[in-house]
């Protein structure tokens, strides 16, 4: 009985350990928010502290909020902020999002270095002229409650 209980824990843990969130999923949700232009979407990729000034915003500015573009909310969002300064007022362009390494700080917090490229239409490269070069950084990814987040 107590072999049958512990082969039970045993699988139950390689399992629930095969399920187990990667950040690097987080990474890629938010590049899917930013290239479908999804606040709500990107903002889920945010800690639960950027998401409550997000929530209150809303809730403070209510159908306000919709004159104000994905640019200003990303502008506002932290580790992505100086992507898309030189784009106010016009179409944002598309990004693809490479991860280069992962460091693990901890099992809860990590840093991902990426590199983010820019993917523009002929027609907005005219407008735009120069496309600026791709752009690496670190982020900071946390992991609150199963879930990976990116942080500060």
């Amino acid at each position: 009985m107590a072999a049958l209980l512990a082969l039970t824990l045993m699988l139950t843990g390689a399992l629930t350990g095969c399920s187990r969130p990667k950040p690097e999923t987080t990474i890629y949700k938010l590049e899917h928010a930013f290239n479908n232009y999804d606040v709500d979407l990107m903002m889920e990729c945010y800690d639960p502290a950027v998401q409550s000034v997000y929530d209150g915003a809303v809730e403070l500015g209510g159908s306000l909020l919709g004159d104000v573009d994905l640019g200003s909310i990303i502008t506002g969002a932290g580790a992505f902020a100086n992507l898309y300064d030189d784009f106010s007022g016009g179409a944002l362009p598309k990004m693809q999002i490479t991860i280069n390494s992962r460091e693990d700080i901890t099992n809860e917090r990590c840093v991902m270095n990426v590199t983010v490229t820019y993917v523009v239409s002929e027609e907005m490269q005219t407008q735009m002229g120069e496309v600026p070069p791709p752009q690496t950084m670190d982020v900071t990814l946390v992991l609150i409650e199963d879930m990976w987040y990116i942080s500060y």
